[in-house]
């Protein structure tokens, strides 16, 4: 037996890494127009939510009839 991510998952996962997307473009942008500053700091920060962005969109549990 396997478990998937269904659509509500997967449409969350998309939206999230638009969301995360969007946001490293404009912190590009804002470096690149202004120089580095302490405003770029979360920059890294949306870097991580890429990671984060992939767990709903590519989790599986397969269980067989020893359990997990």
């Amino acid at each position: 037996m396997r478990w998937e991510p269904g659509k509500a998952a997967r449409a969350g996962g998309l939206a999230f890494t638009a969301c995360a997307v969007v946001g490293t473009k404009f912190v590009t942008d804002t470096l690149l127009a202004d120089g580095f500053g302490w405003h770029v700091i979360g920059f890294f920060g949306l870097l991580m939510l890429l990671n984060l962005a992939a767990t709903p969109l590519n989790w599986r549990v397969t269980a067989d009839s020893a359990g997990l």
